[in-house]
Order: structure tokens, then C-alpha cells, then sequence
């Protein structure tokens, strides 16, 4: 770092940048905004600004004009340098996986840390200054050029946008990075001209800073625009016309009730705002909204309680959409984040409790839909007429091989309230009537 106050502002930006990039992302997954890869940025801007602590500190005291501020603290502080960014680094590309690439196993991902903290230590101890500028430079190159590509390739693929802007901002940052990595190690050996390693040193914090303002701000647009896709686009197709709660008397098992006569079929367009009421259930049963979509009324268990749906999605915005829909056409629902949560409770539910519909994403971190319908195949093959799965992977030739091998539904995403309505209506017709 240069000894100016420019230069240590400079350090003060980067710092005070990858912090507020950090409580972004704690906040986006906190509040249930793709929680899978949320968290693993907010490690790695924690491991960002740790990189650098030792240096704010110093910077801080140029501005105050004592630069022996700390001095110890400072010592020991940027002995985590190294592993701080190799750390960040290796974070990134699994946070980059999570994004748009097939999911990566905890226990993959726990591996490159590891490997990461260990390369970045054992770096410390020998402190051989080209050795470590030359491990920090090949996994810059590795993560924000090699891996860009393949997540170029992802982005294409999965997304359909025609410009890949995670992988751009990943080259922008390593861009940069990979800049002042080779004038920080090698500038005296490459450029000997003092200019040029004085630019260098007092820049190095305001490009850090543009280059994970940059970063941040790419991640945060695919969040919106998941959020977006995972939305209902509700087509104009005519008026609604509120149905009233007709209830239902109790029977010894589901009763799929009979479909409307076509005639008093109305065509679905966008849902009311709000409710007009809820409407109570007996204690403990969840609350439901009185219908307003042609989304055929649920079963009636035999205690008299209706019967749930389970949403599994680990996007917050599609299981609040799914919610929005189905409560406001009459149904309690049960939403879970995760494929292995939702066939936990599918495992230990009675049949008589069983929700008569279940929607699950096709592609999750973790346990997907494919591994949800094997266990359910072995364990509970009841279920799996009531199984619809719901995915953005539809065109996907795997996923169209797997889906049509089973007797399960599929409902693409984007995807129209008319689309859900056929695939509940089809699924409550085929469960068993009382007298069957």
C-alpha cells in the first residue's frame, strides 16, 4: 500500500465496501432470497475484509497522521492476508456454482475451503514473497477466468440471456485483481520505473472497491431476476368472478369433489390484492382465503380439516407466489426450502394427513426432485400421483428423459395460474374416492 493519505483512503473504500457487500447479503438471506448462495458471499466477504484489516488499520493511521498505529495488531493482522483472499476466492466460486451451475456437495465445497486456508497459511510460514505472489496470481486466473467460462456457458444455457453478466463481472474482478496481484509481487522485476509501482500501490483500494461494487451488484441483479422468472405472469384472459367457500362434510378419505359444469368455468386473470376475509379453521389447521381462481376446491380429510399442499421450492419468491395462489383458491399450505425437509415430513406423515398435492422444484441445492421421487418410489409410492414437479429445466433434454419416465406432472416455470389450476385438477381426479 502506498504511504499517502489518497492511497489509504483508498484502502478505507475497499474496506468499508466489501463490509456493506456483506450486510447486503446477510439481509437478501435472511429474508429468504436464495438462501443457498447468500450465505456463502457473505462468507466470502467476510474473508474479503479480513484480507485487509491489518491494512485498514494502517491506512487509518496515515489519515490521523500516526502510521505506527497498531503496529502489532497490524503485524499479526496481515499474516491473514493471504488466506483471507485465496479464501475469498475459492468462496466465490462455489457462491458462483450456487448461482447458475449444477450444485456442488457440502462436502466438495468444504474441501476447497479447507484446501484454500491451508495454501494460504502454509504460504505465511514460508513467506517467500514470489512464491505467494505466484499462488495468489494462478488462482486468480483459475477462479475469475477459467471458472467465468464455464459460468459464461451456465448463464447461456439455464438462463437464455444472450449477455452473461456474472461471468463479465468475474472477469472484471480478476481483471483487476490479477493487476495489482502482479505489480504488488512482480512490479520492481516487470515495470522497474518507481511510477509505476507508485500508481499501483495508492489505486489498489479504489479499484478493489469498483471491482466488488461491481461483483456485488451482478449477484444481486440474478437474485432479483430469479425472483422475477419464479413469478406467476398471469395472462389477461377475462374477469374473475369470486367463488364462494362451499364447505364440505367430513368422509373416512379424500373427497375429490366433481368438476364445474364447463359453463360456469370462468377464464383466470390477475388475483384481487387482497382477500376479501379469511376464513378460521378448527384449531391448528392453517388459515385459508375464500376463492378466487378456477383452482379446484381441495380435499376434505376424514377429521373434517382440509387437506394441504406442500410447496418445495428453495426460492422464497416462487414458494411465495405458489402460497399467494393456492390460499387465495381456498387451500392451507405447507411450504418448505429444502427437498430433504419436505420428504422428511413426507416420510413421517400418516396417509390420512397427507397433503393432496405436492409441488416440488425439479433442480435445488442439495436434494432435487429427482432424488425427492426416488425416495418417495421406495418408501411411500402413495404419493406419487400427487407429485408435480415445477422447474425451469423443462427444455432440458436429462430432465425430459427423467420426468417422462414417471407418472408425475411438470409445470414449467415461468408459469400462468391457469397452468397450476389443470395440474391440481388433474391430480385430484386421480386420487381414490371413498366408495373406491
Amino acid at each position: 500500500m502506498g504511504e499517502t493519505p489518497l492511497a489509504a483512503m483508498g484502502i478505507v473504500v475497499q474496506w468499508s465496501s466489501g463490509v456493506l457487500l456483506l450486510l447486503l447479503f446477510l439481509r437478501l438471506g435472511r429474508s429468504g432470497a436464495r438462501p443457498d448462495f447468500a450465505g456463502t458471499w457473505v462468507a466470502a466477504w467476510a474473508a474479503q475484509a479480513v484480507s485487509i484489516t491489518g491494512s485498514l488499520i494502517h491506512a487509518i493511521g496515515i489519515l490521523l497522521g500516526d502510521p505506527a498505529l497498531g503496529v502489532g495488531a497490524v503485524r499479526w493482522l496481515d499474516l491473514l492476508s493471504v488466506p483471507g483472499t485465496l479464501l475469498f476466492a475459492v468462496l466465490a466460486a462455489v457462491g458462483a456454482f450456487q448461482c447458475v451451475c449444477p450444485p456442488i456437495t457440502k462436502s466438495v465445497a468444504w474441501a476447497a475451503v479447507a484446501t484454500a486456508t491451508v495454501l494460504g497459511l502454509t504460504a505465511v510460514f514460508v513467506n517467500v514473497p514470489t512464491v505467494t505472489g505466484s499462488v495468489l496470481i494462478a488462482t486468480t486466473v483459475a477462479v475469475f477466468f477459467g471458472l467465468a467460462m464455464v459460468v459464461a456457458r451456465a448463464e447461456r444455457r439455464e438462463r437464455l440471456r444472450r449477455f452473461p453478466l456474472l461471468a463479465a463481472a468475474m472477469v472484471l474482478y480478476g481483471a483487476v485483481t490479477l493487476l495489482y496481484q502482479v505489480g504488488g509481487y512482480f512490479g520492481q522485476l516487470l515495470w522497474p520505473v518507481d511510477d509505476f509501482v507508485t500508481m499501483v500501490g495508492w489505486s489498489a483500494g479504489y479499484g478493489g472497491a469498483l471491482a466488488s461494487a461491481i461483483l456485488g451488484g451482478a449477484l444481486i441483479i440474478l437474485i432479483v431476476d430469479a425472483a422475477f422468472h419464479g413469478t406467476v405472469a398471469a395472462r389477461d384472459d377475462g374477469a374473475v368472478a369470486p367463488l364462494d367457500v362451499v364447505e364440505a362434510p367430513a368422509t373416512a378419505a379424500f373427497e375429490a369433489p366433481a368438476p364445474d359444469p364447463p359453463a360456469a368455468v370462468v377464464p383466470v386473470a390477475a388475483m384481487p390484492e387482497e382477500p376479501a376475509a379469511v376464513i378460521e379453521l378448527a384449531a391448528g389447521a392453517s388459515p385459508m382465503y375464500p376463492r378466487t381462481a378456477t383452482l379446484p376446491r381441495p380435499p376434505v380429510l376424514a377429521n373434517g380439516d382440509v387437506a394441504e399442499v406442500l410447496l418445495i421450492d428453495d426460492e422464497a419468491a416462487v414458494r411465495a407466489t405458489l402460497a399467494r395462489i393456492f390460499q387465495r383458491g381456498g387451500w392451507p399450505v405447507r411450504d418448505v426450502s429444502t427437498g430433504e425437509e419436505g420428504l422428511a415430513w413426507l416420510l413421517d406423515v400418516s396417509i390420512e394427513a397427507a397433503p393432496a398435492v405436492i409441488l416440488c422444484d425439479f433442480k435445488m441445492p442439495g436434494m432435487g426432485g429427482r432424488e425427492v421421487y426416488a425416495h418417495l418410489m421406495r418408501e411411500r409410492p402413495e404419493f406419487l400421483s400427487r407429485l408435480v414437479f415445477v422447474t425451469g429445466d423443462a427444455s432440458r433434454e436429462s430432465a425430459r428423459t427423467f420426468i417422462a419416465g414417471t407418472p408425475c406432472l411438470v409445470v414449467a416455470k415461468p408459469f400462468t395460474l391457469t397452468e397450476i389450476a389443470r395440474a391440481v385438477e388433474a391430480v385430484l381426479a386421480a386420487l381414490p374416492h371413498p366408495d373406491g
